[in-house]
């Protein structure tokens, strides 16, 4: 299994700490390998960011992703910029308030609403993880679980432990309605 994941979004929404969180629950957590690498726009908050994680079985030689498997979107301009650089059977996940997509297939996933719903925008990209852990089982939601526990202030680990259960939920209804539409 080797799995390559593009997160994009702005500066602020946490595009960064969602790749470690990833990172870490696959290499210490699922036992995976795993790389992640980052890079952020000329704008401390506010500009591009992304992060592109690796997990795979095996030895991992080259920390880029060249075409994502799995493309999640926080904002209209990283989805511009990246959305041509998946593979043709990619997943991509959207949160619909900031990305109105080119083409149809994408998942929206409603992670700012939940968030805000649980009282902090700030956790949209752990509700983002969690839908995108459930959909794509890349890593279990126990690892991302132990990965926020291990990473996250104390203040603000009971929010995150909600929001990736948030996510887990959304992904659960997406996959059962992809389900449905099947059969």
């Amino acid at each position: 299994m080797r799995r390559e994941i593009r997160i994009s979004g702005s500066g602020g929404q946490g595009i960064i700490m969602a790749g470690y969180l990833l990172g870490k629950a696959a290499s210490i957590y699922d036992n995976k390998i795993s790389t992640q690498v980052q890079s952020y726009g000329p704008e401390a908050r506010g500009g591009a960011s992304k992060t592109e994680v690796i997990i795979s079985d095996d030895n991992i030689y080259y920390p880029f992703v060249q075409m994502a498997d799995i493309f999640v979107s926080l904002s209209q301009l990283g989805y511009n910029r990246y959305r041509r650089e998946v593979k043709k059977d990619s997943v991509t996940l959207i949160d619909p308030i900031f990305v109105k997509p080119v083409k149809n297939g994408c998942l929206e996933i409603p992670a700012t609403k939940i968030a805000l719903d649980l009282g902090s925008k700030i956790v949209a990209n752990i509700v983002m993880l969690g839908a995108m852990a459930e959909i794509t089982k890349v890593v279990t939601i126990e690892s991302l679980e132990e990965s926020i526990k291990s990473t996250v202030n104390d203040r603000f680990l009971d929010i995150n432990l909600q929001a990736v259960n948030k996510g887990r939920e959304i992904g659960c209804a997406i996959i059962e309605e992809e389900v449905i539409e099947e059969s």
